[in-house]
């Protein structure tokens, strides 16, 4: 068995368990999240304690692996079309943010100058190959709202990582032209998904997230005042009474009844659901006013009651290629909070670790079924079309196991 194992392969057990075990040495009562695991030769069990941050390097490197051209100085995320690489063209921007949101989760906990390079050096190819990113609507790069949506974040990303006032600049004006170009005055408010769809989803969460970043970053409140409007109507129309948000709004319905939140299929999103309990929390830290901690603290309890599986892993419910994308703001800003239940962090752990060892494939590539497997029909997601050779799939797998690591710092990025 062991003579099969490439030489990659067995540097990775070793220091997956070279950390594990010196954990274990060094304070087998720390406290530290753990697992139990079993010898080929005994039926003993034996406990040893996570090193989430290690299991998140090495799946990162995975992630690098197949999705990293080039080196971390000059190269760049892989261009791809539907998940999948699109060598003759540049890829679809939000599809590249999925990836980038990962090193960016990482370098914020590590600071580890060669990620930071790599968000640089992808941002630089960024603007070289596409020089209208502040486009949204038919025909540009950012088609759809939430394609908007995405981008924006990942400018903020390298905002925040390098300090490079183009991305600043870009998300600013995409900002911008996203609520007006989405914005038709009907309903009451909400961006339209479409331009050619009446619908609204609650993908808008990441316009909203974006503004009051944005409001942060550039010192402007005009930003926050604009996406608290956006904000204040969808708690109005798209929140549940179990504190989670509809995933579409057509317009008033009274006879929309909520479903059990299901794998692949869902009438509820948790990406949506994490990202506005995010928000939530943010605008309860800065105004410490009552009903955002209690909105925050609502959707979260709502998530662990219905948007997690019967093992107890997150399910991966609407959109698996985007569905883990604010878990690490989850990680720093809501669970963080004053009341949070111990047990939103340890879902959040208990997944991680299912989708490294149950759902990564001999490969290191990562399917969406988070309580695996990585493919086959026994994978909802795999039956569906969502597999882990797609950027989006395995990086939305990954930022789960990197979120893992937040030691909850209770930052806005």
């Amino acid at each position: 068995m062991a003579s099969t194992l490439t030489s990659t392969t067995r540097l990775r057990l070793y220091l997956l368990f070279s950390a594990i075990l010196l954990g274990a040495l060094a304070d087998a009562s720390s406290g530290l999240p753990s697992y139990t695991t079993t010898t080929d030769n005994t039926s003993s069990a034996v406990t040893l304690p996570v090193d989430h941050l290690e299991i998140a390097r090495l799946a990162v490197d995975d992630l690098l692996q197949h999705f990293w051209v080039g080196d971390e100085v000059t190269g760049h995320i892989l261009d791809t079309w539907n998940g999948y690489a699109r060598p003759s063209e540049f890829g679809v921007l939000w599809e590249r943010a999925q990836l980038l949101r990962v090193l960016v989760n990482l370098f914020g906990m590590t600071g580890d100058p060669v990620l930071r390079q790599r968000i640089a050096a992808d941002w630089a190819y960024t603007r070289q190959r596409c020089p209208r990113l502040d486009q949204c609507g038919r025909g540009t790069s950012n088609p759809q709202c939430d394609d908007a949506g995405w981008a924006m974040s990942m400018y903020l990303d390298v905002y925040d990582c390098t300090g490079d006032e183009n991305a600043l600049t870009a998300a600013r004006v995409l900002f911008g032209r996203t609520l007006e170009r989405f914005s038709d005055g009907q309903m009451g408010g909400g961006l339209r998904y479409a331009q050619e769809s009446d619908e609204r989803q609650s993908y808008q969460a990441a316009v909203i997230l974006a503004g009051l970043r944005l409001a942060a970053a550039a010192k402007d409140p005009t930003f926050r005042d604009r996406a608290m409007a956006l904000y204040d109507w969808t708690e109005k129309y798209m929140r549940r009474t179990d504190g989670l948000y509809w995933c579409s709004y057509r317009g008033p319905d009274p006879q929309r009844t909520a479903r059990a939140p299901r794998e692949a299929a869902s009438d509820t999103f948790l990406g949506g659901n994490m990202c506005m309990a995010v928000i939530n929390a943010m605008v309860y830290n800065e105004t410490k006013q009552e009903i955002y901690l209690q909105r925050a603290l609502d959707t979260a309890n709502g998530i662990l009651a219905h948007e997690t599986s019967a093992s107890g892993e997150l399910l991966n419910d609407r959109d698996a290629w985007t569905n883990a994308f604010f878990a690490g703001e989850w990680m720093r800003n809501v669970t963080t909070l004053p009341g949070a239940p111990s047990r939103l962090r340890r879902v959040v752990e208990q997944t991680a670790l299912s989708i490294w060892q149950k759902a990564r494939t001999e490969k290191g590539l990562f399917g969406a079924c988070w309580d695996g497997p990585a493919e086959g029909d026994g994978c909802t997601w795999w039956k569906q079309g969502s597999k882990p050779e797609q950027i989006m799939v395995s990086s939305n797998s990954v930022n789960v196991i990197v979120a893992a690591a937040e030691p909850g710092r209770g930052s806005s990025g």
